[in-house]
């Protein structure tokens, strides 16, 4: 089938809808995100399926959404650093210049030391482990 050559990232942020202030979790269909999780027993323990619920990014969730996506028939997937390390800032926000540091973050962390870290370790084998290598 034609998805299978596709590649799937995932971006699990939360961040203001419009960059101008507010909180909440911004997903594309995040009930229907979550409601995946729940059917494939992935859902971390205390996360309903309604993105209402959610106030802030859990490093169990934002594992629990990309070894869904690894468990997925894509033959790529992405994973961002920030997302590994919960930075909630999006990098870009379209349409300021001026307002927004558009482009300048810098990471909290040197990739080096992410991936020290023995829960990022785990999270690497288990994705290894769901995409068969």
């Amino acid at each position: 089938p034609a998805c299978a050559a596709a590649s799937a990232a995932a971006t699990p942020r939360v961040v203001p809808p419009t960059g101008a202030g507010g909180s909440g979790l911004e997903l594309c269909s995040g009930d229907m995100l979550l409601e995946a999780l729940a059917k494939h027993g992935r859902l971390p323990t205390g996360i309903t399926t309604n993105p209402d619920d959610l106030d802030e990014m859990t490093q169990d969730l934002c594992f629990a959404i990309h070894q869904h996506l690894a468990s997925s028939a894509s033959q790529i997937i992405a994973v961002q650093l920030e997302d590994m390390m919960l930075i909630n800032k999006p990098v870009n926000i379209p349409g300021t210049s001026d307002e927004y540091p558009n482009w300048r973050r810098k990471l909290s962390q040197s990739s080096e030391e992410l991936f020290e870290r023995s829960d990022i370790q785990a999270f690497c084998q288990k994705i290894n482990q769901l995409r068969g290598s």
